[in-house]
This record gives C-alpha cells, structure tokens and sequence, in this order.
C-alpha cells in the first residue's frame, strides 16, 4: 500500500467511524465510504460490518444506496418520490424499472419543453409536417398504451 492509498484509508476509516457514530451523511455518501474502504482493505462486505460491529444487513442497505446517481436520485424526488419508496425499488432489485420510469419522464419533459420553444420560434418549412405527423402517430400510439396499462394495473386514466 503506498502512501497516497494509507492516507486516503486513514480519512475513510475516520468518516466511517463518524457515520456509524453520529449518522451524518447521506445514504449515498455512506456506501460510497463503505465501498471504497472495502477496496482499499482488500475486505468483503461482512468483514468490514465486523470490523466496526454493524450488522452485516444494514451494511448491505446502506451499500445499496450506491446503485442511484445523484442525477438520478434528484430526479425521482423531483417526480415525488419518497427516499422510502426509492429504498423499496432498491431492496426488491427494481431499480432500473425506477430509474428508466425516472427517465421517461424526463424526456417527455425535455420534449415538451422543445415543441413549446418551437412553437415561438419557427421557420415555415414544409418538410416538418410529416415529421410533426409521425411525432403526433407515435405520442397517440404511447399515450393508448399507458392508458390500457393504468387500467390493468387498476389506476385508470385521467
């Protein structure tokens, strides 16, 4: 181990310490040191839940926060997700369906946002109506089919 390596060990050690004594960071933040320690100490994830006498589950929830992007984890608590219901998608192994749903939303945002700055601000060019059409044909053709899948899943539509 060299020295750059024994440095940042010493400083992980002393944030994970604080984070099992105080609770002070993030959930992210905290698997990210978990992680990160692990790999330094060349240790599995039970070792080190020894190492500083925390239960090898908790430690393996914690770690599980590491799976969300900062972006992503924003996101969702953009769109109302809870920190608990975000934890849920985590536990169950669900999380790309969360964080794919997280990014749909998204891009139909960024969509909508570009149609209305277009709709300000266009050339007349008769080349866009087709390609307006199909844009039109393909938002029907998705809007029909969350429709029947909210129906299914009992939400209706609104």
């Amino acid at each position: 181990m060299n020295t750059e390596q024994e440095i940042q060990l010493i400083l992980t050690e002393n944030a994970l310490l604080d984070v099992f004594k105080k609770n002070t960071l993030s959930k992210r933040q905290k698997a990210h040191l978990i992680k990160k320690y692990a790999e330094i100490k060349n240790m599995s994830l039970r070792a080190v839940a020894r190492e500083f006498g925390i239960s090898h589950s908790t430690l393996l929830d914690w770690t599980l926060w590491d799976k969300v992007t900062e972006e992503e984890y924003q996101n969702l608590v953009k769109q109302g997700y809870s920190e608990s219901e975000i934890y849920k998608y985590l536990r169950n192994g669900e999380f790309s369906k969360l964080a794919e749903k997280s990014r749909t939303h998204k891009l139909l945002e960024e969509a909508t946002n570009i149609v209305k700055k277009f709709l300000n601000d266009f050339d007349n060019d008769v080349e866009l109506l087709p390609k307006v059409d199909e844009l039109q044909n393909y938002l029907n053709r998705f809007k029909s089919h969350l429709k029947r899948s909210l129906q299914k899943s009992g939400f209706g539509s609104k």
